[in-house]
C-alpha cells in the first residue's frame, strides 16, 4: 500500500503581516521619540539672554516625548541659574520656566558681579548694585555676603560704595557711602541695623549730612557726626 505525502502548506501571510507591522511600529516610535521642540518659550531670565538659555541647554536637541533631565542638568551648570522648569505645551512647543540668583554686589578689583550665594561671574551689562572697591578676607566674606543678602531691598539700593576697613579692633569693618551723601560705618555683627537706616535719617534730617557710626552703638543709640565745614 503506497503512502500518500500530504502536502503542509506554511501560513507565511500572517507571519509576513506581524513583521511588516512590528516593522512600522519600530520606526514609529523610533520617530515619536526623536521628535524636537517646534518652538522654544522662554520666561523669568533678565541677566541671560533667550539664546543663551537655548544653546546651554540644547534645548533645540531636547526629545519632547522623553523625560529630558540632562537638558536641566546643563542649564543649572551656569552659576546665574538658580532653579530650571520645562513644560510641554501643546504643537510641540515647550516652556522653559527660569529662576535666576540675584546679583549684589559688583567687586571693582576684578570686574565680576558677586551673587547672593557668593559665587562670582562676569556679565556682559552694568547692573545697578553696590561697588565693593576692595578685596575681603575670604573668611570674612562669606559671612559679609549671607548678612548683606538679608538686608532690605531699599537699603541695598541706597549704597553706593564699599570699602572693606579693618581696624586692630575690629576685622569685620566697612565704611559705606550712601547715595543720599552720608557715610556709614558697620561691622558685620550689626550690618542687619541697616535696615533702621531711613528712620535714622529722618530723626536726624534730611538736611544733615554726616558719619553714621553703626558699628558703635552706645546703648544702642547710633552715633552721628557732621561732616567738617571749611
Amino acid at each position: 500500500m503506497k503512502k500518500v505525502k500530504k502536502k503542509v502548506k506554511l501560513k507565511f501571510m500572517p507571519v509576513l503581516i506581524m513583521l511588516v507591522i512590528l516593522v512600522i511600529f519600530f520606526f514609529l516610535f523610533k520617530y515619536i521619540i526623536s521628535i524636537k521642540p517646534s518652538l522654544i518659550v522662554i520666561r523669568g531670565n533678565n541677566l541671560l539672554t533667550d539664546r543663551q538659555i537655548i544653546d546651554e541647554g540644547d534645548l533645540r536637541n531636547f526629545k519632547y516625548f522623553l523625560i529630558n533631565n540632562k537638558n536641566i542638568n546643563k542649564l543649572k551648570k551656569n552659576k546665574i541659574i538658580k532653579t530650571v522648569q520645562i513644560k510641554r505645551k501643546f504643537l510641540f512647543t515647550i516652556e522653559v520656566t527660569i529662576e535666576e540668583k540675584k546679583v549684589i554686589l559688583y567687586e571693582k578689583t576684578t570686574s565680576l558681579y558677586i551673587l547672593e550665594d557668593n559665587e562670582k561671574v562676569k556679565l556682559n551689562r552694568n547692573i545697578e548694585v553696590p561697588v565693593l572697591n576692595n578685596k575681603i578676607i575670604n573668611t570674612i566674606e562669606k559671612n559679609f555676603i549671607s548678612k548683606f543678602v538679608s538686608l532690605n531691598e531699599s537699603v541695598k539700593y541706597r549704597i553706593s560704595e564699599i570699602f572693606y576697613q579693618p581696624t586692630e579692633y575690629d576685622s569685620t569693618l566697612f565704611l559705606m557711602y550712601m547715595k543720599d551723601g552720608n557715610h556709614v560705618y558697620v561691622n558685620i555683627s550689626n550690618l542687619d541695623k541697616l535696615n533702621h537706616y531711613d528712620k535714622t535719617v529722618e530723626s536726624i534730617g534730611y538736611d544733615k549730612k554726616g558719619i553714621f557710626r553703626f558699628d558703635a552703638l552706645v546703648y544702642n543709640n547710633i552715633q552721628f557726626k557732621l561732616f567738617k565745614t571749611n
